[in-house]
């Protein structure tokens, strides 16, 4: 049982890749392969928010995308001003969700069907009882999971000097 905190921390961990400037040509292949038809977060070293971003594109000199907050212009960026790039997987959410729902519901059910009483049927009413849990639990989960996503992250990080 202690295990199971770790358990859920591990499947609700967040995808992180540093990638070293100046950018090569299998990290701009990288890159645009990762954000490729989804919406961005991009995070501007100088700027303390991130901004909206969809259609990224990403060459060695430059970064542009279609920026939400200023009604569709492009905006071009150097690799340099931009700090990291974020993407939502939402399959990958789903699935992680369906993981962790999956288990919830199985330990819940399990607590549940301790408390049936009786020796006659109880087997199977505690079996129905942990099944029905754990199938619900993995699908609540899983659509809260597939809505929200699982982030994938690219760090855009310098060289040591």
């Amino acid at each position: 049982m202690r295990l199971l905190p770790i358990l859920f921390a591990l499947i609700g961990c967040s995808t992180t890749r540093a990638v070293s400037l100046p950018l090569t040509p299998p990290d701009v292949a990288f890159i645009n392969d990762e954000v490729k038809e989804k919406g961005a977060a991009i995070q501007l070293r100088k700027e303390p928010c991130c901004r909206g971003g969809e259609d990224v594109v990403v060459s060695s000199d430059a970064i542009e995308w279609t920026d939400e907050a200023k009604r569709g212009q492009r905006v071009r960026a150097p690799p340099e001003a931009v700090e990291r790039i974020t993407v939502r997987y939402h399959g990958h959410g789903a699935l992680a969700g369906a993981g962790v729902g999956l288990a919830t519901g199985v330990v819940l059910g399990a607590v549940v069907a301790a408390g049936v009483h009786g020796e006659e049927a109880a087997g199977f009413v505690r079996s129905a009882v942990v099944t029905v849990f754990g199938i619900s639990g993995a699908l609540l989960f899983a659509i809260a999971g597939g809505i929200i996503g699982a982030p994938h992250t690219i760090e855009l990080t310098s060289l040591p000097p």
